[in-house]
Parts: C-alpha cells; structure tokens; sequence
C-alpha cells in the first residue's frame, strides 16, 4: 500500500563500558535523532528498571554501572539504527 510505515523493532544485550570523559547525557544528544522509541533495561538485583534513553532524567534514575548488561530496544522505522548507536556508546561492537 502506498505511503504505508513499516514498523520494526530489534533488540540487543550489552556489556555498559562507559570511559571516563563520557556523560551519559551525551547518549540522550545522540538519541534525538532517531524517530523510534528506545528504552534501556537494566535489572539490578530484585530491581527491573527501564527507561528511554531520550530523556536525561530517565538516564539518572537507570543507575547503570560499568560491567553490567542491560538490554536496549527500540520499535521504530529506524529502530535497528538507534540500538546500534546505544551499543555503540557503551563501548560495544
């Protein structure tokens, strides 16, 4: 059907490595440029936190530590782009 979207969605688990001289506000900047949806999982003990990478007060409250791995996904038309830039990021392939 002309003029019809596509949604897709995709997932990837990563090690967190993040360097010293990165924010992880910097990941939200990143972000902005995708139209898709993305969220980051991470559970942490008996904790399941989720938030969406685009919002800088949702980064804050993820509490994500080097060397732990969290779950990004996205749904979206550039879905598997935007998981790979967040992978990316963390120091991933």
């Amino acid at each position: 059907m002309k003029g019809e979207i596509t949604i897709s969605s995709f997932k990837k688990n990563t090690v967190i490595h993040i360097t010293e001289d990165q924010t992880i506000i910097e990941l939200s900047y990143l972000l902005q440029k995708y139209d898709c949806e993305v969220f980051i999982r991470n559970e942490s003990g008996n904790q399941i936190h989720e938030v969406n990478p685009k919002s800088v007060l949702g980064l804050a409250t993820l509490q994500l530590r080097n060397g732990v791995e969290a779950t990004v996904r996205a749904e979206g038309k550039d879905a598997e782009e935007a998981v790979l830039e967040v992978i990316r990021f963390f120091g991933g392939e």
